[in-house]
């Protein structure tokens, strides 16, 4: 057997058929579906009531990637089935997340009788009371977890682990796929696309359901080629799961992240529904232009404007005068600059006495622990081992600050074998048959993460990028090669003829020539 087989294999602690069994073509039969479950013949028999009595129902979502794609699934079924129904995806720096008042008397207004709250509404129950109040009703579909007294605020509730359905998280666009799928007595290809595609946007764990969507997303795009997706990724061919992280989840999350228009969310929305070219390059266009300037905004911020607190593990930086939207972005790039764990904090939009904060990490600084741990201290919280997003209060930074830096020690500390989910390969390792061979473990994902891969290289055969901002190795064939993103400037202090890197594998095309890639953020003594 192929020793890179083999210690992949090992890595992940499954066997041969365990491996054909997840790569094996997925189709809807394999789907586990809620449909004997009586929070979800409860809520399609209101849905079914409200169509009929020919009432109106809004369908109130969010501004990610899976509150979006939701809300598209839900309103197209709508249509089809006579449902008359209207959307509204919030304005992060307008609304907020989630069901508010403001909203709520709009809705009122327009004489609707229903909301359907879709990857929201689980922990609104203030909101909720108040629609009530006005003699509306909510129904809630939703995947986060789920606040005490939410089963006491409204009967119509469809939550994977309330509803006992599944014991593992999934999105709501998945949640969503099972309404569409029921009330249109049939399975959509474009609505399980979507589903599987907020199954990377909301880093569900790459399982059971989630994992069945995210191949059924990858072959059907493949496949259909939908016309507005496809435009969003330039019309390319050979289409990967990173088409989706690096791609196509960017570009829909643009407008949320930057934005303060109501109809740039909302157009987001109608570019999932549109299918016409005309529409298609209307809204794609300002689609991929939020992206752009998206792109800028981060590029341009600067640390050195920044507070910054910091040890030799982990940083945390108080940003002042951006848009709170870009925080996760933020944290990204500054760890891969830093290469420690990174907190970014910047103000609240909406709420002058909290702050909106994002923590990227790696091993081996798993964020759970933390997360656990002073769970009381955050308004708000959500996330999963190594990327975290909250809501804090501006009185608690100093104190959630220390926390962070401390813990960020403790776990390097505590991690003593801190590379043992690294695979050691060699440069000879970076060949077309062993990327073909790791693309089988496909698609990566919580619970099962991407793995990380270290190389150690002679220091002679290290040469510098010509702006000095990169170093590269090369296999004896050259068609693999390591990038380190990084000056080579620390070489010097290192005394050993040998240095390892650790980084992701990648396959890249150019001009139909391909090379399999190790690249790199992270350096070590060997």
């Amino acid at each position: 057997m192929n020793l890179f087989l083999i210690s992949l294999l090992n890595h992940f602690k499954i066997t041969l058929k365990d491996l054909e069994a997840r790569e094996e073509t997925r189709s809807f039969i394999d789907l586990k579906r809620p449909y004997n479950s009586l929070d979800f013949q409860s809520l399609i028999k209101k849905l079914l009531a409200i169509r009929n009595s020919g009432d109106k129902i809004v369908i109130y979502g969010d501004y990610d990637v899976d509150g979006i794609t939701a809300t598209a699934i839900l309103k197209m079924t709508f249509d089809r089935i006579g449902l008359k129904a209207g959307f509204y995806i919030p304005n992060r720096y307008l609304d907020g997340y989630g069901l508010n008042k403001n909203r709520i008397n709009e809705f009122k207004a327009k004489d609707y009788k229903f909301i359907l709250t879709v990857d929201n509404g689980i922990n609104s129950c203030s909101s909720i009371q108040y629609a009530h109040s006005l003699g509306m009703e909510v129904l809630v579909v939703d995947h986060h977890e789920p606040n005490d007294q939410i089963a006491e605020t409204t009967k119509f509730i469809f939550h994977q682990k309330l509803s006992k359905f599944i014991d593992y998280n999934c999105s709501a666009a998945s949640l969503a796929y099972f309404i569409a799928s029921y009330l249109l007595q049939e399975d959509v290809e474009y609505f399980a696309t979507l589903a599987g595609l907020a199954v990377f946007s909301d880093v569900m764990p790459m399982i059971g359901n989630n994992l069945i969507f995210a191949k059924l997303a990858l072959g059907f795009l493949t496949e259909k080629r939908y016309p507005n997706l496809i435009y969003l990724l330039n019309h390319k061919y050979n289409l990967n799961y990173d088409d989706f992280n690096f791609t196509l989840i960017p570009i829909l999350n643009a407008a949320g992240r930057i934005s303060n228009d109501i109809l740039s969310t909302n157009n987001v929305c109608r570019f999932l529904m549109s299918f016409s070219n005309d529409k298609i390059i209307t809204f794609g266009n300002k689609l991929i232009n939020f992206n752009d300037m998206r792109k800028e905004m981060v590029n341009k911020i600067n640390k050195d404007n920044a507070k910054c607190f910091s040890t030799s593990h982990a940083k945390a930086y108080i940003l002042d005068g951006c848009l709170s939207g870009l925080s996760g972005l933020l944290a990204n790039r500054f760890m891969r600059e830093d290469k420690v764990p990174i907190m970014i904090l910047m103000p609240d939009e909406k709420d002058t006495a909290t702050y909106i904060g994002s923590i990227r990490s790696f091993y081996p600084y798993p964020l759970t622990g933390f997360v656990e741990k002073y769970s009381s201290l955050f308004v708000d919280i959500g996330g999963h081992e190594f990327a975290c997003g909250f809501t804090i209060e501006k009185a608690k930074l100093i104190q959630i600050i220390t926390q962070f830096l401390s813990e960020m020690e403790k776990n390097y500390l505590s991690n003593v074998v801190e590379d043992e989910n690294l695979i050691e390969i060699s440069l000879e390792d970076l060949t077309l048959e062993n990327y073909d061979i790791y693309s089988k473990f496909m698609p990566f994902g919580n619970a099962f993460e991407k793995p990380r891969f270290k190389i150690e290289v002679a220091k002679e055969n290290l040469f510098p990028s010509k702006n000095n901002k990169a170093l590269f190795a090369f296999s004896p064939d050259k068609k693999g090669k390591l990038v380190y993103f990084g000056s080579d400037d620390f070489l010097a202090s290192i005394d050993e003829e040998s240095i390892s890197f650790i980084g992701y594998l990648e396959k890249d095309t150019f001009n139909d020539n391909v090379t399999i890639c190790l690249k790199c953020h992270e350096y070590r003594r060997p």
